[in-house]
């Protein structure tokens, strides 16, 4: 097609009418496997006499085109794939990495964007072996262009040809970065120095590429040309404290969300990223000098250039980040900061905080941080506000979504306390002792709430350590503050007291004491506010843990506390309620009975919602969906053989294993554990044995092979179940009986100790529950057991289940054991082998089985 009739096409792809559209799509689906195609949309995109959305089609179908074609998998195995796409030829790649520098270069910033996936694809495969050039070229560039635009241009192209390379490991995969640091880094020092003397956006513009270069090259790890220079290196660390110390220039953005894009915040973020990685790398030399002898001990080569680095920085800069780190946080409620940036100083002070020499820096300002940088992070924000009135359901999931907490000054504030506490435990006492007296020093002052509210998410997130700080009243701490604010008039204060209230569940009240504070839980059940009903339910999931004194006083009101957890389920997806109605299921696993059936029914419906209404690829989620399966095991447990319930429980519980759990290709593998587990309670305690639960037990076998689960030792109780309940229907299906002597000779077959020994409890299974009734199992299974018994290093558990399974076939049929021992002329050695590996029998029951197998050879 030609270039003139494709930019009609292309137009015509963004026609308003459906059918043009259409039609424009199928002709360009067909133009795709035409050799020539991409040089097409190449001329289209770096061409400035068309239009916009030509160009910016043009250069979307060229990086799909360049995704799918220019390395195409052709062959699976020595298979050659029948859908594999056309590989691009030889003269179509020559002609994309002779231009492809040059269109980067020139297109509009929009184009650029698409360039750049284009670009690492061919870098992937091609740099440097065909592409020499391209590096030094750049660098030209750089040397001859003034203009900030074009600099930050170029230097993205560096950026994104090391970004191909940035994580992999050492070797010959990595020798392409080090390539481009050779080349580049010595001019990119210059350039860096040169924008921290000049004033002015551009200049910060320039300076956020050249970091976020050197970021690619120490990240992952400190790439190699740097180890090997240290002096050079303390030349890039200097330049990228000045990066942060720099002032400002004029016309920072109002808006916040613009401020945190604005180039000089972001250039000070990816410096503070470059010093914390250096901080993690480099501050620990003890650390470092215990992998070199370590190194040296095993024969490997020592890293001896990260050590001589690692001193640079320990010498040089240590002292001066956590210096940086600190006067940060300190100011950080004064001024704005890039939240990353605040972030990191956090996680970087938490982590000098746990080295002993670091914190003889850390030490003298230690309170100082807790109390005045850190402690204010933790309270109830103007930001946390607007969530709650906007939507306090999504207010609950943000608090208990662990992702958000990387993102998160908050929850990242909370994360380096709790940390440095635990490290330094003198720094314990004063911290409560500050916190206690913050709480009733406050007063009426304006923002008094949000700092009770602080000191209330302070006291739960540290209970632990509470637990373990002498000196500290905690029944002061639960009576006098937060107990009362749990009928707070503000909501937000009452669920932040009721959730830390949960945490002191073990506290010494009296029995007045806890009935109140039991009644005033209890009453918050009722509130308007979501996030307070959820707080009540995860503080009495806690109490209930006290035993009896909480439990009895509770038992009637059980059927609507089970409502109320399932109703608030039904609404928010969360792992800490999920816990906290297993554990009230638990405590009154005597009295669930009459409950069981509508319990299961939502859970299960719980559980058809997660799976279908919800990402699988969300982790909060992922924990809802496992949180909620072992809420339904316990239900179950609890149940156990009252056979009244179980006709009404098997009804529900059936299609949800047989269809729910099952997706295109088998069962869902994340919860293969939940679901053989359900399937065990179910062939164990139901009373009335249904065909379906055989079916079932396929579904497990069938996940065991194609999805390679660590071993069949789940399997094998629902085996035991089946076959124990119900002989008749085993013995009269072929089919059954395949499945089961396929899966032990399996077992047999397998290399991993745990499947053999698997195996061998399916051998005593069908020997010892079918008598005279399983003469057919007898050959196969024997020849199993002298396979798994010849490989050298079974271990001793393994031999003693191998004993334990011949003894059950001599048990069953000792005429049989010794005939096909004869036809193989293995009598002698069989038996030997027996004795031999009497001593290894450890179990009781292995030595009666031993026992009264061998007296089977003398009747």
């Amino acid at each position: 097609m030609e270039v003139e009739k494709l930019v009609e096409v292309l137009t015509a792809c963004v026609n308003p009418v459906p059918e043009v559209r259409r039609q424009a799509e199928a002709m360009l689906e067909a133009e795709q496997e035409r050799e020539g195609f991409c040089v097409s949309l190449f001329r289209i995109l770096t061409s400035g006499q068309i239009s916009h959305a030509p160009r910016l089609l043009s250069s979307i179908l060229l990086k799909n085109l360049v995704t799918r074609h220019w390395s195409p998998v052709q062959f699976v195995g020595k298979k050659k794939r029948k859908d594999a796409p056309r590989a691009m030829t030889d003269a179509e790649k020559a002609f994309l990495r002779e231009n492809i520098l040059q269109a980067c270069l020139a297109c509009p910033d929009h184009i650029q964007r698409q360039l750049y996936p284009v670009l690492r694809k061919v870098a992937y495969t091609d740099y440097p072996s065909h592409m020499p050039n391209l590096v030094p070229q750049v660098i030209e560039h750089l040397q001859k262009t003034t203009v900030a635009a074009e600099m930050c241009s170029l230097l993205r192209i560096i950026s994104h040809v090391m970004a191909v390379f940035e994580y992999c490991m050492q070797g010959d995969r990595r020798l392409p970065l080090h390539r481009v640091i050779i080349e580049a880094f010595p001019l990119l020092l210059q350039l860096l120095q040169k924008m921290n003397q000049t004033d002015g956006l551009e200049a910060s513009a320039v300076a956020k590429e050249v970091v976020r270069i050197f970021h690619r090259a120490t990240s992952f790890r400190i790439s190699d040309p740097l180890l090997e220079n240290p002096e050079v290196g303390a030349q890039w660390l200097t330049e990228v404290i000045k990066v942060i110390a720099r002032p400002l220039p004029a016309g920072q953005p109002e808006d916040v969300d613009q401020r945190a894009e604005w180039a000089p915040w972001k250039a000070r973020k990816w410096a503070m990223h470059v010093l914390c990685c250096m901080c993690e790398r480099c501050g620990d030399l003890e650390k470092i000098q215990k992998r070199i002898n370590r190194a040296k001990k095993e024969g490997e080569a020592p890293q001896l250039a990260l050590f001589q680095f690692a001193q640079m920085w320990y010498t040089k800069f240590r002292h001066t980040f956590i210096d940086l780190c600190y006067k940060l946080l300190m100011t950080s409620s004064q001024e704005w900061y890039h939240p990353r940036m605040v972030q990191t100083a956090m996680e970087c002070l938490s982590l000098a905080a746990k080295r002993d020499a670091d914190w003889e820096i850390l030490k003298p300002h230690a309170l100082t941080l807790l109390q005045k940088a850190l402690f204010p992070c933790t309270w109830f924000s103007a930001d946390d506000r607007d969530l709650w009135e906007e939507d306090s359901v999504d207010f609950m999931r943000q608090e208990f979504d662990e992702e958000s907490s990387k993102y998160s000054t908050k929850k990242t504030a909370m994360f380096t306390l709790i940390r440095i506490i635990e490290d330094r435990d003198s720094c314990a006492l004063p911290y409560f002792q500050f916190l206690f007296q913050t709480f009733s020093s406050v007063g009426d002052q304006k923002n008094a709430a949000c700092i009770r509210e602080g000191v209330m998410y302070n006291f739960g997130s540290l209970s632990a350590e509470a637990r373990m700080t002498a000196g500290l009243n905690l029944i002061q701490l639960v009576t006098d503050v937060l107990f009362p604010m749990v009928t707070a008039h503000e909501p937000y204060l009452a669920a932040r007291a009721l959730w830390a209230l949960g945490h002191y569940f073990d506290v010494k009240l009296s029995q007045e004491q806890l009935g109140t504070v039991l009644k005033t839980v209890l009453s918050q059940f009722e509130n308007a506010a979501f996030p307070v009903r959820v707080s009540a339910a995860l503080c009495l999931g806690g109490f209930i843990q006290r035993g009896e004194d909480c439990v009895e006083p509770l038992r009637p009101l059980l059927s609507a506390l089970l409502e109320a957890y399932l109703k608030m389920l039904s609404e928010f997806e969360s792992e800490a309620l999920v816990s906290a109605l297993e554990m009230l299921v638990y405590m009154f696993r005597k009295d669930i009975g009459p409950h069981a059936a509508a319990l299961v029914k939502r859970l299960c419906e719980q559980i058809v919602h997660l799976f279908r209404e919800c990402s699988q690829e969300d982790g909060t989620v992922v924990q809802a969906s496992y949180a909620t399966l072992r809420a339904l095991r316990t239900v179950l447990g609890s149940v156990g053989r009252s056979e009244a319930v179980w006709p009404q429980i098997n009804e529900i519980l059936i299609p949800l294993l047989s269809q729910e759990f099952l997706k295109e290709d088998g069962l869902y593998v994340d919860y293969y554990d939940d679901f053989v587990k359900l399937v065990t309670y179910m062939t164990y305690y139901t009373p009335v044995f249904q065909p379906v639960f055989w079916e079932l037990a396929q579904i497990c076998i069938n996940a065991f092979y194609s999805h390679t689960i660590d071993s069949m030792e789940d399997i094998v109780p629902i085996i035991d179940n089946l076959i124990s309940r119900e002989p008749s229907m085993f013995i009269s299906n072929p089919a059954l009986q395949k499945m089961v002597l396929d899966l032990a000779l399996k077992g047999f077959a397998s290399p991993e100790d745990q499947d053999t020994t698997d195996a061998c409890k399916l051998v005593e299974i069908v020997m010892l529950v079918l008598p005279g009734q399983a003469d057919q199992f007898v050959g196969p299974l024997l020849t199993g057991i002298l396979a798994a018994m010849k490989p050298k290093g079974v271990s001793r558990g393994t031999r003693e289940m191998l004993v334990t399974a011949q003894s059950a076939i001599m048990i069953y049929n000792v005429q049989g054991y010794l005939q096909l021992l004869a036809s193989k002329n293995l009598i002698k050695s069989a038996l030997a082998w027996n004795l031999k590996n009497l001593s290894a029998l450890r179990n009781p029951y292995s030595k009666k089985m031993a026992v009264v197998g061998l007296s089977c050879l003398f009747d």
